[in-house]
């Protein structure tokens, strides 16, 4: 992973987990995106994946990690959200 992989993926985060997320989470998570504050974009998106009990893919799980891999952070709260399926 370089610096322009982790632009595209963090910027793809906000439409890929709508879903799961409430409304003024999310505006908070396209926010940090969209200013290219991808360290605290990753953490807030965990941290209301976490709160609100959704679950990730394994393959989101993976792309989530490798993404805190590259930017040297904790996966305290990656690790606590459970995998569906």
């Amino acid at each position: 992973m370089n610096e322009q992989d982790l632009a595209t993926q963090a910027d793809a985060l906000p439409e890929r987990f709508a879903d799961r997320l409430e409304a003024s989470d999310l505006a908070d998570v396209r926010s940090l995106a969209d200013g290219g504050e991808w360290s605290e974009e990753i953490d807030v998106l965990l941290a209301c994946l976490q709160e609100a009990g959704q679950r990730v893919t394994s393959a989101e799980r993976h792309e989530l990690a490798a993404l805190l891999d590259y930017m040297q952070m904790p996966h305290d709260r990656l690790d606590a959200i459970k995998v569906a399926g």
